[in-house]
């Protein structure tokens, strides 16, 4: 097993795109000096941050001192929302064969499953911005 989270690359890229904005206190940040920092393709970024634009996240300013800055605070954004922004709602399938052979109430992966999926929802609901800006 590689890791127990498999989050997209596009993810991580937002996750950490966002917090390199925040942690820079509202100044706009050049996309060329984000994708230095994540060691991305600016390509790839410049079409994430663009992404991020058109869903209300981020504004885009152009010039000398242009760049991307966050158009909400960053307390009020959670993990959880990107990652459901990202990638859709976290996945509800309890059978770790895909098909169910066993009543779901008395399987143990099931409820194992259940488990994860809580402790890891209520996480990642409990995780924002800011957080993340501070590793920076």
């Amino acid at each position: 097993m590689d890791k127990l989270l498999n989050f997209s690359e596009r993810t991580t890229l937002i996750i950490h795109a966002l917090g390199y904005i925040v942690s820079k206190k509202g100044k706009p940040v050049p996309s060329k000096e984000i994708s230095s920092r994540l060691q991305v393709s600016p390509t790839y970024l410049a079409k994430v941050l663009q992404m991020l634009v058109k869903k209300g996240l981020l504004k885009s300013t152009r010039g000398a001192h242009g760049g991307f800055a966050l158009l909400k605070k960053p307390e009020e954004i959670m993990l959880l929302d990107l990652l459901v922004m990202s990638e859709g709602e976290l996945p509800v399938q309890f059978c770790l064969l895909g098909k169910p052979l066993c009543a779901p109430e008395k399987c143990v992966f099931s409820e194992i499953n259940r488990e994860i999926t809580r402790i890891i929802r209520a996480r990642l609901e409990g995780v924002d911005l800011t957080e993340i800006a501070d590793k920076f």
